[in-house]
């Protein structure tokens, strides 16, 4: 900390000690979001305490690991984002970071452990999803009669038939294929690419999501086939 930021670190703690307000405890970074990502289990869906949990390893984790949570500031959070940008990471990711910490320094608000949450005090980066092209009829079944027989055929045409998610498309298993109830089981998922360079693996991540998505039969008959 600078000499500035510590001088206004004592002016806001003797503010709150004349207000009769207990200074909040110093909490180490890693056990504080231990306890905030377990306090959601069971509170939040499966898949945003995953969101979240791997938000943190891969960005919030390291950045905090030497800084007490009652030491930020809304400028540190700002620098924190811009250092996000300069190393390429993209502007969804950014988005997610910043509501990440948001929602933890909240907990931590509630909880008492900093007087006030930083993050909710900048704007969160803009974020303008890409436009997605649609095949219209005739281009899906051009789509289909040209993989025909190729080795990508199950999961090219699973991608086109239903809404499952690239990660989940590549994490699936033939466990994971009902035939006869003609419904592919999705509980699993890759990381992305980012995600993959910053954690430097390449496995499959538990969703915790057991979603029984309905898919058209021929879906299931091609993905049985290839898996």
């Amino acid at each position: 900390l600078s000499s500035a930021d510590m001088s206004s670190t004592v002016d806001e703690l003797r503010a709150q000690a004349r207000s009769g307000i207990e200074p909040p405890k110093v909490a180490a970074a890693s056990t504080f979001f231990e306890g905030w990502l377990e306090s959601l289990r069971g509170r939040r869906e499966p898949s945003t305490v995953a969101t979240y949990e791997r938000t943190v390893r891969l960005y919030l984790a390291s950045w905090l690991r030497k800084r007490p949570l009652t030491s930020l500031r809304p400028d540190d959070v700002e620098a924190f984002l811009q250092e996000l940008a300069k190393r390429g990471v993209g502007q969804r990711t950014i988005a997610k970071a910043h509501a990440t910490l948001r929602a933890a320094l909240a907990y931590a608000l509630k909880t008492e452990k900093v007087s006030r949450n930083v993050a909710a005090m900048i704007e969160p980066p803009a974020y303008e999803p890409k436009k997605k092209t649609v095949f219209t009829v005739a281009q899906a079944r051009a789509f289909l009669t040209a993989i025909e027989d190729h080795p990508a055929e199950a999961l090219l045409g699973l991608a086109l038939l239903t809404q499952i998610r690239e990660g989940e498309l590549l994490a699936l298993r033939r466990s994971d294929v009902a035939l006869e109830a003609r419904t592919i089981l999705v509980q699993r998922t890759m990381p992305g690419r980012r995600d993959r360079a910053a954690a430097g693996r390449d496995r499959a991540q538990d969703t915790g999501r057991r979603l029984a998505r309905p898919s058209p039969a021929v879906a299931v008959a091609m993905l049985a086939r290839r898996l």
